[in-house]
């Protein structure tokens, strides 16, 4: 009887480490998990602002290149005298009076 219930405690206890020992492997799953998580979620922030950043060198460059053209399409009007001059102003430069 002793031999009996000495063995039923036995088969209890490689039962209840059995579950002790599969719940430490799913509590670190979990935490591989949430690490992944963050992880992919710093990434995540890593990546929107890279893209910030784009888009602000993007803006920048499209504003630079909208003053070239700007200061291109003067420049080339003014040699075809198409943008009138005040009287007695020389194309290209110079004063009026040389």
């Amino acid at each position: 009887m002793l031999v009996l219930l000495s063995l039923g405690v036995f088969f209890v206890d490689s039962d209840v480490a059995g579950e002790r020992r599969d719940l430490r492997h799913e509590r670190r799953d979990i935490h591989r998990e949430r690490r992944e998580l963050q992880r992919d979620r710093l990434d995540g922030v890593r990546d929107q602002r890279a893209i910030t950043k784009a888009r602000g060198d993007l803006r920048a460059d499209v504003a630079r290149l909208g003053t070239i053209e700007m200061t291109s399409a003067a420049t080339s009007a003014s040699k075809l005298n198409l943008i009138d001059s005040p009287p007695g102003a020389r194309v290209g430069g110079g004063s009026a009076t040389s």
